[in-house]
């Protein structure tokens, strides 16, 4: 039997998300994925992480190496063809051409040695499998998988590698922008391992396990009246501290996200033009947990919070 994919288990906000789809095959223990060239097994239900719910696999078309190889081998011999043809055609070479029939071969050499290497390097690396599990993730390069746990990840750098826009035609004519970001996630362990995952997927869903994790824990510390340490970025029952500067919640007027994935955290002392501060969200640890706290925040401390 063959289905688009394995999803059973996954929340709604993920399944909505799906956009990655595999042929699998489906056996009494594991799954045959087939992926661009290769076939993988993957367990159905894995003996530490518990039952699989998606995969993803690196397609060998996106390799970039296989497209400049190509790009360089085409041409290459395509004047390779006709060096060939103008030779048999001219009747053999004479004693002015052979300084530019040497350049010429020393060029389409180059590209084809060059495009070869390329091309080959692209089909003999191993794709790299990322699995989804109830329990967490395994990574594979290679024959060497990598078994992470969700209460093995200590931080998630959330890195935005893209926004699409799509309109929207009210009633009354306005044309309204949305925008939508995909991410990179660079996923950090205890034993100070990373990996990295573009499948926004992956990343939504070992978010969501990082907030069910550290969110009670941040409000207890929180109510505590002890401070919550993100990077440089502090907050507390007084304010908002970043390095050394401070802001108290009774002066915040609003912090935002722009289009370029900056926090932006303005106060009521400046003009509403000039922030109190502007950083990469990238660079905050573990920042979707930070955004869930303002959001919890927002009305309590009479502060706009808004997304662009």
């Amino acid at each position: 039997m063959y289905l688009r994919h394995s999803s059973a288990g996954l929340p709604k906000f993920i399944l909505a998300a799906l956009h990655q789809s595999v042929r699998i095959r489906i056996n009494k223990n594991y799954i045959t994925s087939r992926f661009s060239l290769m076939k993988t097994k993957i367990p159905l239900y894995h003996p530490q992480l518990g039952k699989y719910l998606i995969s993803y696999r690196k397609e060998l078309k996106k390799d970039s190496r296989l497209k400049i190889g190509i790009i360089l081998l085409i041409p290459g011999l395509l004047f390779l063809s006709i060096l060939v043809f103008m030779f048999l055609a001219g009747g053999g070479i004479t004693d002015n051409d052979k300084p530019l029939l040497i350049l010429w071969v020393v060029i389409l050499g180059a590209k084809l040695s060059i495009g070869g290497v390329l091309v080959g390097l692209a089909l003999i690396t191993p794709r790299g499998n990322q699995e989804l599990y109830e329990g967490g993730l395994v990574f594979t390069q290679g024959n060497q998988p990598k078994i992470i746990p969700f209460d093995q990840i200590i931080t998630v750098w959330q890195k935005q590698i893209d926004m699409s826009f799509y309109s929207q035609k009210p009633s009354l004519g306005v044309t309204k922008l949305y925008g939508k970001r995909l991410y990179q996630y660079r996923i950090e362990t205890k034993d100070q391992g990373m990996v990295i995952s573009e499948i926004q997927e992956i990343g939504n869903y070992t978010v969501e396990m990082l907030k069910q994790r550290e969110l009670p824990r941040l409000r207890a510390i929180y109510k505590q009246g002890n401070d919550i340490q993100l990077g440089k970025l502090t907050l507390n029952q007084y304010g908002i501290k970043y390095k050394k500067k401070k802001l108290p919640w009774s002066k915040l007027r609003s912090i935002g996200i722009n289009r370029y994935y900056q926090l932006i955290i303005k106060s009521k002392k400046n003009l509403i033009f000039i922030p109190w501060l502007t950083i990469e969200a990238e660079k905050i640890p573990n920042f979707p947990v930070l955004w869930q706290i303002l959001m919890e925040l927002q009305i309590q401390m009479g502060f706009r919070l808004y997304s662009n």
